[in-house]
């Protein structure tokens, strides 16, 4: 068995994903190698190299990155955990473009509770859950997002052919 060596912050994101999908850390490393050489081989190109399907791409690379965020800070509530999950809602809001308002609320609500050791813990319960469907709600979201700016431009794409073959 061999011995690899790499930076603790992604020891720690495989170590997560490893715990959250009760997988061995050999498996998480090997799905994320077959993604990435199916991404390279060409199964997800076009002839001209380029993506596929980019802005659906870009919008799972967010939505996997969002939810590793607050899969994070629930695991550990420390204030560098919610400064990441702040970063990543900024690149959301202004690379996609999406309203993060509902999300930021239950982040905020959440955060506030888990900070106060005399929240009842019903309540704390209930607004994981509110942090938890306001997550699935901006991920639905960006991929919505994407698959209209993908079927604009396959739409754009079959009109410009359609052009080129009438004239």
């Amino acid at each position: 068995m061999g011995t690899i060596y790499v930076p603790n912050e992604l020891k720690e994101r495989i170590d997560f994903y490893a715990k959250v999908h009760g997988k061995p850390l050999w498996r998480v490393v090997m799905d994320a190698m077959t993604f990435y050489e199916m991404f390279n081989s060409g199964k997800l190109r076009r002839k001209d190299g380029t993506s596929e399907f980019p802005e659906l791409a870009k919008a799972i690379w967010y939505s996997v990155k969002i939810s590793m965020a607050v899969g994070a800070l629930k695991a550990d509530t420390r204030p560098e955990r919610a400064e990441s999950v702040q970063r990543v809602i900024k690149q959301i809001k202004e690379r996609l473009g999406i309203n993060t308002s509902l999300f930021e609320r239950a982040l905020y609500d959440y955060i506030q509770l888990k900070l106060d050791p005399n929240a009842n813990p019903e309540y704390k319960k209930d607004v994981e859950i509110e942090l938890t469907n306001a997550l699935k709600l901006l991920v639905l979201e960006i991929i919505y997002k994407a698959l209209q700016k993908e079927e604009k431009q396959t739409n754009e794409r079959h009109s410009q052919t359609i052009q080129t073959t009438t004239k």
